[in-house]
């Protein structure tokens, strides 16, 4: 037989304890007195319950905690700049614009003919970061816009290679109101600092151009390069 009244006596001391801050554990062990006979079962189930009981008792008391902290101190965050740099091929060195009246482009076309512009640009950017190419014409130039922007055609190429090649080697063939619209991807990129590449800027007046372009001009025209950071 179980004796009843230890089994209570042991509960109300582990409660004590527990009360008073002596048992600090999440767990204990308690012992069963478990009889002979048929009540064997019904004996197992109780002392079950018993240490559910007073498991959650215990689980639930709360205690201190013991805290400390520490910090990264004096942190400095800069940000950097996209530079891109321009120049004539001939040119000793690099600016941010290049002015080319009476240098280049100053040919009179003919049907079938084109001129061009060597140039180099440079990353110049202060920090690791590559650049991606893509050019447009900003705005409208002076002249005869409105008669030649759809009729004259322009290509950024690499030297020695094809104009008609793949996006590797060039943008491909864009009239100039095509170029005025949108910006087109440019070969020679991804740029990294420091690194330097040279591209040919063809303009051509198709041989199928009649009469109805003759003796007209444009003048201030620019073309526009932007390197956008690489992701």
């Amino acid at each position: 037989m179980v004796n009843i009244h230890a089994y209570q006596y042991l509960l109300n001391l582990v409660y004590r304890k527990m009360l008073s801050g002596q048992i600090v554990e999440s767990g204990f062990f308690v012992f069963y007195l478990i009889g002979n006979g048929g009540d064997k079962m019904n004996k197992i189930t109780s002392g079950l319950l018993g240490v559910v009981v007073v498991t959650g008792l215990v689980a639930g008391a709360a205690f201190a905690q013991l805290t400390d902290s520490a910090s990264l101190t004096n942190i400095a965050l800069s940000t950097g700049t996209a530079d891109l740099l321009i120049k004539l091929t001939a040119d000793p060195s690099f600016d941010q614009n290049r002015n080319v009246s009476g240098t280049l482009f100053d040919e009179q076309l003919i049907p079938g003919e084109f001129d061009e512009i060597p140039f180099d640009l440079k990353n110049d950017t202060t920090s690791d970061t590559p650049l991606i190419l893509t050019g447009i014409i900003p705005a409208d130039p002076t002249g005869n816009w409105n008669e030649l922007k759809a009729v004259i055609s322009c290509v950024v190429y690499i030297p020695l290679e094809n104009p008609d090649g793949s996006s590797d080697v060039s943008s491909g063939w864009f009239t100039l109101e095509q170029w005025r619209s949108t910006a087109r991807d440019l070969p020679g990129d991804p740029l990294d600092p420091d690194e330097e590449v040279s591209l040919i800027l063809r303009c051509l007046l198709p041989g199928s151009s009649g009469n109805e372009v003759a003796n007209m001009s444009l003048t201030g025209m620019e073309f526009e390069v932007t390197g956008t950071q690489a992701l």
